[in-house]
């Protein structure tokens, strides 16, 4: 189902893309409405900020003290006040840290370009 949710997330910025502008400043295609979109469609049901687990299905990267995400093998991990979490997504605010933004972003197109 990974490979099917980004290649629906891709396919919807291929049929509309930046449909929403004037989100991140005009400044490049906002990633939250294809989430949003592929969410409903594949039915994934949010739940709490975080579980007893501290598994979180969204989590922003702003304040983390660390992190490890590892699309390969569904790991990630970061640090968020004084909370080691687990989440599902990430919400990088302003693309930081951008390097490892640039590191998923680039691992994402390619697994979508070859779901193609």
């Amino acid at each position: 189902m990974q490979r099917n949710f980004y290649k629906t997330c891709f396919e919807l910025y291929e049929s509309h893309g930046n449909f929403v502008n004037h989100i991140h400043k005009g400044e490049g295609a906002p990633d939250e409405p294809f989430l949003a979109v592929a969410f409903g469609k594949y039915k994934i049901e949010p739940f709490r900020i975080r579980n007893e687990k501290n598994e979180a299905w969204m989590i922003s990267t702003i304040n983390s003290k660390a992190h490890r995400f590892d699309p390969r093998h569904n790991d990630s991990f970061l640090v968020k006040g004084n909370h080691d979490t687990y989440p599902t997504i990430c919400h990088f605010i302003d693309l930081r840290p951008h390097e490892e933004y640039q590191r998923l972003a680039d691992f994402f197109m390619n697994e979508s370009n070859q779901a193609k």
